[in-house]
């Protein structure tokens, strides 16, 4: 017989209670994909290089209408959504994100 395993998803305001009360380490580097809590490596410098670029390139071409940021590994307890609501009132045009391997 065999037992049948459902994983538990979360949501993202449910990984951010995980992160507040401490249930991840502070060195570990997680993300949230698809509901599920995944250990990332840690960005290179050539992927580094890559999101600079693609930022200075995305601000020269929209500066007038969007704010274009990346969101910082080191702040994962705030949403990037929270921060963006409070410096540009309206919804991200373009949410993105880079990977040097899948």
């Amino acid at each position: 017989m065999s037992i049948q395993l459902t994983p538990r998803r979360f949501t993202a305001a449910e990984y951010r209670q995980m992160i507040q009360a401490g249930v991840f380490g502070e060195d570990e580097r997680l993300e949230l994909i698809d509901g599920e809590v995944v250990e990332m490596s840690p960005i290179g410098d050539r992927h580094a290089a890559c999101v600079r670029r693609l930022i200075a390139l995305l601000s020269r071409l929209f500066a007038a209408d969007a704010i274009v940021d990346a969101q910082d590994p080191r702040a994962a307890a705030r949403s990037l959504m929270d921060a963006m609501k409070q410096a540009w009132p309206t919804r991200p045009l373009l949410r993105e994100a880079l990977a040097s391997s899948s």
